[in-house]
């Protein structure tokens, strides 16, 4: 018995925007372990992705315009108080 994607969308009781985002948040917390910004960069990098995926395929992509955007200015604020740090010896 095959059960197809929107046998599982209907069981879940979410949309088929919601579970692709929660899918990216999910797969992506994975890259968090190696260094933070290399999970920010891949948030941001899978929700813009998603968000030109969904508006160019006519879905509702609000969710993911703003999951991007926000990951977007969590990114901008982790390089700015990276960059506040200097170690001995480094040329900045």
């Amino acid at each position: 018995m095959w059960l197809g994607f929107e046998t599982l969308v209907e069981n879940v009781g979410l949309s088929f925007e919601n579970i692709i985002l929660l899918l990216i948040f999910a797969g992506g917390l994975i890259f968090y372990a190696r260094d933070i910004k290399v999970g920010v960069v891949l948030h941001f990098l899978g929700f813009a992705l998603a968000f030109m995926w969904f508006y160019s395929a006519g879905y509702t992509y609000s969710g993911a315009l703003v999951l991007a955007l926000m990951f977007l200015v969590i990114l901008a604020l982790t390089f700015y108080a990276l960059s506040k740090r200097t170690e001995q010896g480094a040329i900045v």
